[in-house]
Protein backbone atom coordinates (compact mmCIF):
# COMPACT_ATOMS: atom_id res chain seq x y z
CA UNK A 1 0.00 0.00 0.00
CA UNK A 2 1.90 3.18 -1.22
CA UNK A 3 1.86 6.72 0.73
CA UNK A 4 -0.37 8.32 -1.58
CA UNK A 5 -2.92 5.44 -0.81
CA UNK A 6 -2.24 5.88 2.82
CA UNK A 7 -2.73 9.71 2.58
CA UNK A 8 -6.09 9.73 0.80
CA UNK A 9 -7.81 6.86 3.02
CA UNK A 10 -6.48 8.91 6.17
CA UNK A 11 -7.78 12.37 4.35
CA UNK A 12 -11.14 10.66 4.03
CA UNK A 13 -11.32 9.64 7.65
CA UNK A 14 -10.84 13.04 8.70
CA UNK A 15 -12.45 14.93 6.50
CA UNK A 16 -15.76 12.69 7.71
CA UNK A 17 -15.07 13.07 11.96
CA UNK A 18 -14.35 16.87 11.29
CA UNK A 19 -17.40 17.48 8.72
CA UNK A 20 -19.70 15.73 11.77
CA UNK A 21 -17.95 18.23 14.31
CA UNK A 22 -18.21 21.01 12.45
CA UNK A 23 -22.19 20.60 12.49
CA UNK A 24 -21.83 20.28 15.88
CA UNK A 25 -20.23 23.65 16.54
CA UNK A 26 -22.60 25.08 14.06
CA UNK A 27 -25.24 24.29 15.92
CA UNK A 28 -24.41 25.42 19.26
CA UNK A 29 -25.56 29.18 18.15
CA UNK A 30 -29.29 29.85 18.27
CA UNK A 31 -30.67 31.06 14.57
CA UNK A 32 -31.46 35.00 14.51
CA UNK A 33 -35.25 34.16 14.32
CA UNK A 34 -35.57 31.88 17.54
CA UNK A 35 -38.45 32.47 19.34
CA UNK A 36 -36.96 32.50 23.23
CA UNK A 37 -33.86 32.16 24.84
CA UNK A 38 -32.50 28.58 25.80
CA UNK A 39 -32.56 27.15 29.44
CA UNK A 40 -29.09 27.54 30.99
CA UNK A 41 -29.06 23.86 31.41
CA UNK A 42 -29.54 22.88 28.28
CA UNK A 43 -26.89 25.67 27.18
CA UNK A 44 -24.25 24.30 29.86
CA UNK A 45 -25.27 20.18 28.42
CA UNK A 46 -24.57 21.19 25.12
CA UNK A 47 -21.25 23.49 25.46
CA UNK A 48 -20.25 20.18 27.33
CA UNK A 49 -21.17 17.82 24.96
CA UNK A 50 -19.63 20.24 22.15
CA UNK A 51 -16.00 20.80 24.04
CA UNK A 52 -16.08 16.97 24.21
CA UNK A 53 -16.65 16.42 20.60
CA UNK A 54 -13.56 18.43 19.52
CA UNK A 55 -11.52 17.49 21.97
CA UNK A 56 -12.05 13.69 20.64
CA UNK A 57 -11.60 15.30 17.22
CA UNK A 58 -8.38 16.90 18.09
CA UNK A 59 -6.54 13.54 19.35
CA UNK A 60 -7.27 12.12 15.80
CA UNK A 61 -6.67 15.33 13.87
CA UNK A 62 -3.24 15.61 16.01
CA UNK A 63 -3.12 11.77 14.66
CA UNK A 64 -3.04 12.24 10.91
CA UNK A 65 -1.45 15.68 11.57
CA UNK A 66 2.03 13.75 12.92
CA UNK A 67 1.22 11.29 10.35
CA UNK A 68 1.42 13.99 7.58
CA UNK A 69 4.34 14.96 8.62
CA UNK A 70 6.34 12.14 8.42
CA UNK A 71 4.80 11.83 5.48
CA UNK A 72 5.71 15.41 4.12
CA UNK A 73 9.73 14.25 5.72
CA UNK A 74 9.48 10.66 2.89
CA UNK A 75 8.29 12.34 0.41
CA UNK A 76 10.92 15.02 0.29
CA UNK A 77 13.25 12.65 0.88
CA UNK A 78 12.22 10.39 -2.05
CA UNK A 79 11.89 14.31 -4.31
CA UNK A 80 8.45 13.77 -4.29
CA UNK A 81 7.10 16.96 -3.91
CA UNK A 82 3.92 16.29 -5.42
CA UNK A 83 2.92 14.30 -2.49
CA UNK A 84 4.99 16.63 0.18
CA UNK A 85 2.76 19.67 -0.98
CA UNK A 86 -0.15 18.07 -0.64
CA UNK A 87 0.92 16.81 2.98
CA UNK A 88 1.60 19.97 3.99
CA UNK A 89 -1.79 21.60 2.30
CA UNK A 90 -3.40 18.61 4.52
CA UNK A 91 -2.20 20.08 8.26
CA UNK A 92 -2.80 23.24 6.76
CA UNK A 93 -6.27 22.53 6.59
CA UNK A 94 -6.40 20.71 10.11
CA UNK A 95 -4.85 23.97 11.94
CA UNK A 96 -7.14 26.36 9.90
CA UNK A 97 -10.13 24.45 11.97
CA UNK A 98 -8.91 24.61 15.37
CA UNK A 99 -7.84 28.00 14.66
CA UNK A 100 -11.79 28.91 13.80
CA UNK A 101 -12.48 31.98 16.13
CA UNK A 102 -16.14 31.20 15.61
CA UNK A 103 -15.95 27.74 17.80
CA UNK A 104 -14.12 29.27 20.95
CA UNK A 105 -17.80 30.78 22.45
CA UNK A 106 -19.65 27.66 22.23
CA UNK A 107 -16.80 25.07 23.00
CA UNK A 108 -15.51 26.93 26.26
CA UNK A 109 -15.98 26.16 29.92
CA UNK A 110 -18.02 29.18 31.40
CA UNK A 111 -18.35 29.82 34.73
CA UNK A 112 -21.48 32.05 35.64
CA UNK A 113 -22.23 33.59 38.71
CA UNK A 114 -25.41 32.05 39.32
CA UNK A 115 -23.57 29.00 39.36
CA UNK A 116 -21.17 30.18 41.90
CA UNK A 117 -21.04 28.93 45.48
CA UNK A 118 -19.86 32.13 47.51
CA UNK A 119 -17.27 32.33 50.50
CA UNK A 120 -17.19 35.31 52.94
CA UNK A 121 -19.25 38.78 52.02
CA UNK A 122 -19.68 38.11 48.48
CA UNK A 123 -23.43 38.08 47.33
CA UNK A 124 -24.70 37.59 44.02
CA UNK A 125 -26.53 40.59 41.91
CA UNK A 126 -29.19 38.33 40.63
CA UNK A 127 -30.36 41.89 38.26
CA UNK A 128 -27.30 41.71 36.74
CA UNK A 129 -25.89 37.96 37.24
CA UNK A 130 -22.62 39.73 38.83
CA UNK A 131 -21.07 38.52 42.18
CA UNK A 132 -20.36 41.33 44.35
CA UNK A 133 -19.43 42.90 47.68
CA UNK A 134 -15.80 41.42 47.62
CA UNK A 135 -14.36 43.25 50.65
CA UNK A 136 -12.50 41.13 52.72
CA UNK A 137 -9.22 39.12 51.94
CA UNK A 138 -10.22 35.38 51.26
CA UNK A 139 -13.74 36.06 49.73
CA UNK A 140 -14.20 33.58 46.93
CA UNK A 141 -16.54 31.54 44.72
CA UNK A 142 -16.37 28.60 43.74
CA UNK A 143 -17.74 26.17 40.53
CA UNK A 144 -17.85 22.37 40.14
CA UNK A 145 -17.69 21.30 36.73
CA UNK A 146 -17.84 17.65 35.34
CA UNK A 147 -17.21 15.57 32.61
CA UNK A 148 -14.26 17.73 31.63
CA UNK A 149 -12.06 16.70 28.82
CA UNK A 150 -8.18 17.00 29.68
CA UNK A 151 -5.53 19.69 27.89
CA UNK A 152 -4.75 22.80 28.22
CA UNK A 153 -7.18 25.97 28.50
CA UNK A 154 -6.82 29.86 28.26
CA UNK A 155 -8.77 31.53 30.83
CA UNK A 156 -9.80 34.93 31.14
CA UNK A 157 -11.99 37.33 33.28
CA UNK A 158 -14.43 39.64 32.56
CA UNK A 159 -15.61 42.37 35.36
CA UNK A 160 -15.51 45.76 36.35
CA UNK A 161 -13.96 48.00 38.82
CA UNK A 162 -14.74 51.53 40.04
CA UNK A 163 -12.42 54.09 39.76
CA UNK A 164 -11.19 55.27 42.96
CA UNK A 165 -8.00 57.53 42.02
CA UNK A 166 -9.58 60.55 43.69
CA UNK A 167 -10.59 58.61 46.61
CA UNK A 168 -8.62 58.35 50.04
CA UNK A 169 -6.43 55.42 50.35
CA UNK A 170 -8.76 53.63 52.42
CA UNK A 171 -11.87 53.48 50.38
CA UNK A 172 -9.69 52.53 46.62
CA UNK A 173 -11.08 49.79 44.60
CA UNK A 174 -9.51 46.73 43.33
CA UNK A 175 -6.78 44.65 43.87
CA UNK A 176 -5.45 41.27 43.13
CA UNK A 177 -7.22 38.35 42.72
CA UNK A 178 -6.41 34.26 42.37
CA UNK A 179 -7.81 31.57 40.53
CA UNK A 180 -7.08 27.82 39.81
CA UNK A 181 -8.28 24.74 40.77
CA UNK A 182 -9.01 23.09 44.40
CA UNK A 183 -8.39 19.78 45.46
CA UNK A 184 -8.43 17.64 48.87
CA UNK A 185 -6.14 15.10 47.41
CA UNK A 186 -2.67 15.47 49.46
CA UNK A 187 0.64 15.71 47.56
CA UNK A 188 -0.97 17.12 44.55
CA UNK A 189 -0.04 20.38 43.59
CA UNK A 190 -2.46 22.75 40.75
CA UNK A 191 -1.75 25.73 38.78
CA UNK A 192 -2.85 28.95 39.97
CA UNK A 193 -3.21 32.25 38.15
CA UNK A 194 -3.01 35.59 39.60
CA UNK A 195 -3.94 39.20 37.92
CA UNK A 196 -3.63 42.23 39.88
CA UNK A 197 -7.00 44.26 38.81
CA UNK A 198 -7.45 47.59 36.85
CA UNK A 199 -9.93 50.16 36.98
CA UNK A 200 -12.19 49.64 34.18
CA UNK A 201 -13.95 53.27 34.62
CA UNK A 202 -17.17 51.87 36.91
CA UNK A 203 -18.66 49.15 38.34
CA UNK A 204 -21.17 49.17 34.91
CA UNK A 205 -17.91 49.47 32.77
CA UNK A 206 -16.95 45.44 31.71
CA UNK A 207 -13.46 44.32 29.98
CA UNK A 208 -12.15 41.27 29.50
CA UNK A 209 -8.62 40.22 30.88
CA UNK A 210 -6.29 37.76 30.45
CA UNK A 211 -5.81 35.41 33.63
CA UNK A 212 -3.05 32.39 31.94
CA UNK A 213 -2.74 29.39 30.59
CA UNK A 214 -4.33 26.61 32.70
CA UNK A 215 -3.86 22.26 32.30
CA UNK A 216 -6.69 20.22 33.77
CA UNK A 217 -5.91 16.94 33.74
CA UNK A 218 -8.84 15.18 35.12
CA UNK A 219 -12.38 15.03 33.86
CA UNK A 220 -13.87 16.78 36.73
CA UNK A 221 -12.42 19.77 38.67
CA UNK A 222 -13.42 22.47 41.16
CA UNK A 223 -12.60 26.10 40.33
CA UNK A 224 -12.11 28.54 42.47
CA UNK A 225 -11.38 32.38 42.24
CA UNK A 226 -10.29 34.01 45.48
CA UNK A 227 -9.79 37.94 46.33
CA UNK A 228 -6.14 37.33 47.78
CA UNK A 229 -5.60 41.17 48.28
CA UNK A 230 -7.71 44.10 48.86
CA UNK A 231 -6.52 47.65 48.32
CA UNK A 232 -9.35 49.49 50.14
CA UNK A 233 -12.20 49.54 51.68
CA UNK A 234 -14.07 50.39 48.00
CA UNK A 235 -14.47 46.77 46.83
CA UNK A 236 -12.45 44.27 44.60
CA UNK A 237 -14.64 44.04 41.50
CA UNK A 238 -17.88 43.22 40.04
CA UNK A 239 -17.38 39.51 38.33
CA UNK A 240 -19.34 38.96 35.10
CA UNK A 241 -17.69 35.89 34.10
CA UNK A 242 -14.55 33.58 34.11
CA UNK A 243 -14.26 31.27 30.63
CA UNK A 244 -11.83 28.72 29.96
CA UNK A 245 -11.62 28.10 26.47
CA UNK A 246 -9.26 25.31 24.85
CA UNK A 247 -5.60 26.78 24.09
CA UNK A 248 -5.02 26.73 20.48
CA UNK A 249 -2.00 24.81 19.08
CA UNK A 250 0.64 26.88 18.83
CA UNK A 251 2.98 26.42 15.44
CA UNK A 252 6.69 25.31 16.00
CA UNK A 253 8.88 28.70 14.74
CA UNK A 254 10.38 27.61 11.11
CA UNK A 255 13.76 26.27 11.53
CA UNK A 256 15.90 28.25 8.85
CA UNK A 257 18.47 25.46 8.73
CA UNK A 258 15.44 22.76 7.76
CA UNK A 259 14.27 25.09 5.27
CA UNK A 260 18.07 25.78 3.97
CA UNK A 261 18.13 21.88 3.97
CA UNK A 262 15.08 21.26 1.84
CA UNK A 263 16.07 24.15 -0.80
CA UNK A 264 19.73 22.79 -1.30
CA UNK A 265 18.31 19.29 -2.04
CA UNK A 266 15.72 20.14 -4.18
CA UNK A 267 18.41 22.06 -6.31
CA UNK A 268 20.52 19.51 -6.21
CA UNK A 269 17.38 17.32 -7.42
CA UNK A 270 16.63 19.94 -9.95
CA UNK A 271 20.41 19.89 -11.32
CA UNK A 272 20.76 16.47 -11.80
CA UNK A 273 17.00 16.23 -13.85
CA UNK A 274 17.93 19.42 -16.09
CA UNK A 275 21.63 17.50 -16.62
CA UNK A 276 19.42 14.24 -17.93
CA UNK A 277 17.54 15.98 -19.98
CA UNK A 278 20.35 17.50 -21.57
CA UNK A 279 21.38 14.32 -22.19
CA UNK A 280 17.91 12.97 -23.52
CA UNK A 281 17.65 16.24 -25.97
CA UNK A 282 20.51 17.09 -27.26
CA UNK A 283 20.19 14.38 -29.86
CA UNK A 284 16.62 15.50 -30.81
CA UNK A 285 18.14 18.85 -30.80
CA UNK A 286 20.56 17.84 -33.63
CA UNK A 287 18.14 16.27 -35.74
CA UNK A 288 15.65 19.20 -35.59
CA UNK A 289 18.47 21.61 -36.36
CA UNK A 290 19.41 19.10 -39.35
CA UNK A 291 16.48 19.14 -40.45
CA UNK A 292 15.79 22.54 -40.37
CA UNK A 293 18.68 23.23 -42.43
CA UNK A 294 17.57 21.00 -45.23
CA UNK A 295 14.08 23.11 -45.15
CA UNK A 296 16.32 26.01 -45.50
CA UNK A 297 17.93 25.26 -48.22
CA UNK A 298 14.69 24.21 -49.80
CA UNK A 299 12.93 27.35 -49.21
CA UNK A 300 15.70 29.49 -50.41
CA UNK A 301 16.25 27.94 -53.48
CA UNK A 302 12.27 28.74 -53.64
CA UNK A 303 13.44 32.23 -52.39
CA UNK A 304 10.52 31.96 -50.02
CA UNK A 305 11.92 34.63 -47.32
CA UNK A 306 9.32 34.42 -44.86
CA UNK A 307 9.95 30.90 -44.89
CA UNK A 308 13.60 31.18 -44.34
CA UNK A 309 13.12 33.53 -41.60
CA UNK A 310 10.56 31.73 -39.89
CA UNK A 311 13.25 28.88 -40.07
CA UNK A 312 15.66 30.89 -38.89
CA UNK A 313 13.89 31.74 -35.57
CA UNK A 314 12.98 28.11 -34.89
CA UNK A 315 16.43 27.24 -34.73
CA UNK A 316 17.57 29.78 -32.52
CA UNK A 317 14.52 28.85 -30.07
CA UNK A 318 15.55 25.63 -30.25
CA UNK A 319 18.57 25.97 -29.24
CA UNK A 320 18.25 28.56 -26.67
CA UNK A 321 15.52 26.24 -24.91
CA UNK A 322 18.43 23.35 -24.44
CA UNK A 323 20.87 26.20 -23.50
CA UNK A 324 18.58 27.54 -20.59
CA UNK A 325 15.56 25.73 -19.74
CA UNK A 326 14.95 27.73 -17.13
CA UNK A 327 15.34 31.17 -18.77
CA UNK A 328 13.33 30.75 -21.96
CA UNK A 329 12.75 33.49 -23.86
CA UNK A 330 9.07 32.71 -24.58
CA UNK A 331 6.32 30.90 -22.03
CA UNK A 332 6.32 27.52 -21.79
CA UNK A 333 5.39 25.46 -24.64
CA UNK A 334 3.16 22.27 -25.62
CA UNK A 335 5.33 21.13 -28.69
CA UNK A 336 5.51 22.53 -32.54
CA UNK A 337 2.73 22.56 -34.57
CA UNK A 338 2.27 22.63 -38.45
CA UNK A 339 4.06 25.23 -40.19
CA UNK A 340 6.48 26.50 -37.55
CA UNK A 341 3.09 27.23 -34.96
CA UNK A 342 3.73 26.27 -31.15
CA UNK A 343 1.21 26.49 -28.46
CA UNK A 344 1.42 28.63 -25.48
CA UNK A 345 -0.49 27.58 -22.77
CA UNK A 346 -1.73 29.03 -19.08
CA UNK A 347 -1.21 32.48 -20.65
CA UNK A 348 -3.76 35.53 -18.74
CA UNK A 349 -5.18 38.65 -20.21
CA UNK A 350 -3.49 41.68 -18.23
CA UNK A 351 -5.38 45.17 -18.20
CA UNK A 352 -3.20 48.20 -19.98
CA UNK A 353 -4.32 51.40 -21.46
CA UNK A 354 -2.86 50.70 -24.61
CA UNK A 355 -4.79 47.39 -25.06
CA UNK A 356 -7.33 47.41 -28.37
CA UNK A 357 -9.85 45.21 -29.51
CA UNK A 358 -7.19 42.41 -31.06
CA UNK A 359 -3.80 44.13 -29.43
CA UNK A 360 -3.23 43.55 -25.47
CA UNK A 361 -1.04 42.65 -22.81
CA UNK A 362 -0.76 38.87 -21.61
CA UNK A 363 1.30 37.63 -19.12
CA UNK A 364 2.77 33.88 -18.29
CA UNK A 365 5.13 33.06 -14.97
CA UNK A 366 5.84 36.39 -14.75
CA UNK A 367 6.65 37.40 -18.50
CA UNK A 368 4.54 40.23 -20.14
CA UNK A 369 4.59 41.18 -23.94
CA UNK A 370 1.47 42.45 -26.01
CA UNK A 371 -0.18 39.88 -28.52
CA UNK A 372 -2.04 41.15 -31.85
CA UNK A 373 -4.57 38.82 -32.95
CA UNK A 374 -3.77 36.76 -36.50
CA UNK A 375 -6.23 37.54 -39.13
CA UNK A 376 -8.07 40.16 -37.78
CA UNK A 377 -8.56 43.80 -37.08
CA UNK A 378 -10.79 45.99 -35.05
CA UNK A 379 -11.19 49.86 -35.01
CA UNK A 380 -9.27 52.03 -33.01
CA UNK A 381 -10.37 53.53 -29.71
CA UNK A 382 -8.88 56.44 -30.59
CA UNK A 383 -8.34 59.12 -33.59
CA UNK A 384 -4.62 58.28 -33.83
CA UNK A 385 -4.52 56.61 -36.63
CA UNK A 386 -6.11 57.59 -39.97
CA UNK A 387 -5.21 55.09 -41.93
CA UNK A 388 -6.46 52.23 -39.98
CA UNK A 389 -9.87 54.57 -38.91
CA UNK A 390 -9.85 54.99 -43.39
CA UNK A 391 -9.16 51.05 -43.42
CA UNK A 392 -12.17 50.47 -41.23
CA UNK A 393 -14.74 52.94 -42.21
CA UNK A 394 -14.80 51.63 -45.91
CA UNK A 395 -14.42 47.86 -44.97
CA UNK A 396 -18.10 48.44 -42.97
CA UNK A 397 -19.46 51.45 -44.55
CA UNK A 398 -19.71 53.73 -41.58
CA UNK A 399 -18.98 56.84 -40.67
CA UNK A 400 -15.45 57.88 -38.90
CA UNK A 401 -17.79 58.76 -35.70
CA UNK A 402 -19.14 55.18 -35.66
CA UNK A 403 -15.73 53.40 -36.38
CA UNK A 404 -14.47 55.24 -33.12
CA UNK A 405 -17.35 53.77 -31.39
CA UNK A 406 -16.86 50.52 -32.46
CA UNK A 407 -13.19 50.95 -31.71
CA UNK A 408 -14.25 51.29 -27.86
CA UNK A 409 -16.75 49.06 -27.82
CA UNK A 410 -14.31 46.17 -29.43
CA UNK A 411 -11.26 47.62 -26.55
CA UNK A 412 -13.96 46.83 -23.60
CA UNK A 413 -15.81 43.51 -25.48
CA UNK A 414 -12.36 41.89 -25.52
CA UNK A 415 -11.02 43.38 -21.62
CA UNK A 416 -14.58 41.56 -20.30
CA UNK A 417 -14.49 38.68 -22.23
CA UNK A 418 -10.76 37.80 -21.58
CA UNK A 419 -10.31 38.66 -18.47
CA UNK A 420 -9.91 35.75 -15.73
CA UNK A 421 -9.85 33.26 -18.51
CA UNK A 422 -6.75 31.20 -19.08
CA UNK A 423 -5.66 31.38 -22.69
CA UNK A 424 -3.99 29.26 -25.09
CA UNK A 425 -1.39 31.23 -27.46
CA UNK A 426 -0.73 29.84 -31.44
CA UNK A 427 2.19 31.55 -32.61
CA UNK A 428 5.10 31.68 -34.82
CA UNK A 429 6.86 34.28 -32.56
CA UNK A 430 7.16 36.74 -35.18
CA UNK A 431 5.60 40.75 -34.51
CA UNK A 432 4.38 43.68 -35.85
CA UNK A 433 6.08 46.58 -36.48
CA UNK A 434 4.90 47.70 -32.85
CA UNK A 435 6.94 44.66 -31.74
CA UNK A 436 3.18 42.86 -30.70
CA UNK A 437 3.27 39.10 -31.06
CA UNK A 438 1.17 37.57 -33.70
CA UNK A 439 -1.05 35.07 -32.50
CA UNK A 440 -4.41 33.25 -32.74
CA UNK A 441 -5.50 33.52 -29.01
CA UNK A 442 -7.81 30.55 -27.54
CA UNK A 443 -9.64 31.05 -24.52
CA UNK A 444 -10.47 27.58 -22.98
CA UNK A 445 -12.97 25.24 -24.30
CA UNK A 446 -14.68 28.44 -26.56
CA UNK A 447 -12.66 28.51 -29.69
CA UNK A 448 -10.63 31.11 -31.49
CA UNK A 449 -11.31 34.74 -30.11
CA UNK A 450 -10.75 36.91 -33.48
CA UNK A 451 -13.88 34.31 -34.64
CA UNK A 452 -15.96 35.40 -31.41
CA UNK A 453 -14.88 39.77 -32.65
CA UNK A 454 -16.04 38.68 -35.99
CA UNK A 455 -19.30 36.67 -34.67
CA UNK A 456 -19.94 40.83 -32.59
CA UNK A 457 -18.93 42.62 -35.43
CA UNK A 458 -16.20 44.36 -34.08
CA UNK A 459 -13.75 42.99 -36.46
CA UNK A 460 -12.64 43.18 -39.95
CA UNK A 461 -11.22 40.11 -41.74
CA UNK A 462 -7.85 40.76 -43.19
CA UNK A 463 -6.44 39.83 -46.58
CA UNK A 464 -3.66 36.94 -46.33
CA UNK A 465 -0.03 37.77 -47.65
CA UNK A 466 0.82 37.49 -51.07
CA UNK A 467 -0.23 34.50 -52.69
CA UNK A 468 2.14 31.56 -52.92
CA UNK A 469 3.85 32.15 -49.47
CA UNK A 470 4.24 29.57 -47.19
CA UNK A 471 2.19 31.54 -44.82
CA UNK A 472 -0.77 32.22 -47.56
CA UNK A 473 -1.11 28.35 -47.78
CA UNK A 474 -0.96 27.97 -43.80
CA UNK A 475 -3.71 31.11 -43.42
CA UNK A 476 -5.67 30.50 -46.12
CA UNK A 477 -7.64 27.73 -44.31
CA UNK A 478 -8.74 29.90 -41.26
CA UNK A 479 -9.39 33.16 -42.89
CA UNK A 480 -12.21 31.46 -44.94
CA UNK A 481 -13.48 30.43 -42.00
CA UNK A 482 -13.98 33.74 -40.76
CA UNK A 483 -15.31 34.86 -43.51
CA UNK A 484 -17.92 32.43 -43.55
CA UNK A 485 -18.62 33.87 -39.98
CA UNK A 486 -18.20 37.08 -40.67
CA UNK A 487 -21.23 36.45 -43.32
CA UNK A 488 -23.39 34.55 -41.49
CA UNK A 489 -23.20 37.64 -38.44
CA UNK A 490 -24.35 39.90 -41.61
CA UNK A 491 -27.30 37.80 -42.49
CA UNK A 492 -29.02 38.19 -38.97
CA UNK A 493 -31.98 40.40 -38.85
CA UNK A 494 -30.61 42.72 -36.88
CA UNK A 495 -26.67 42.40 -37.73
CA UNK A 496 -23.96 42.99 -34.86
CA UNK A 497 -21.21 45.58 -34.27
CA UNK A 498 -20.44 47.61 -36.78
CA UNK A 499 -23.12 45.89 -39.54
CA UNK A 500 -25.82 47.37 -37.71
CA UNK A 501 -24.62 50.76 -39.02
CA UNK A 502 -23.31 49.62 -42.03
CA UNK A 503 -24.92 51.51 -45.01
CA UNK A 504 -24.41 48.37 -47.39
CA UNK A 505 -24.76 45.01 -46.11
CA UNK A 506 -23.68 43.37 -49.30
CA UNK A 507 -21.72 39.87 -47.94
CA UNK A 508 -17.92 40.61 -47.84
CA UNK A 509 -16.20 38.92 -50.78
Amino acid sequence: MNSRFLLRSFAISIVLALTSLTGTAQAQTPGPTSASPEPDELRKMREQFALRALAAGRTLADQYANALASLEAQAIDSADYETAHAAQQRRQELADFYSNPELDPGLSIVLQPSDAKTIGAVTLDQTDNVLTNWRTAGSSALWDIFKITPGNYEVSITCSVADSAQAPAAAQTGGEIEFGEVTSLTGTETAKLTLALKSTGSWNTFETFPLGDIKLGRTSARFAVRASRLRGAGGLMHLKEIRLAPARPTADPPDPDAAKVVKAKLEEVRASHQSKLRELEQPVLDAHLAKLAALGVSLASRRDEEGMQAVAEEGKRAQKMLEKPDKIGHPPRTGLLAEGLEEVRDAAFVENPANTGERFLVKVRGETFFVRLMFVSCPLPAPDDTKAHDFHRQYFGITEADSLMIGRQARDFTAAYLKDKPLKLVTRWQKDGSGAVLATVVPAEIGDFAGILVDNGLAAVLEPPSKGSSQHRAEETPREILKQRERAAKARPVPPGAWSLAADLKPAP
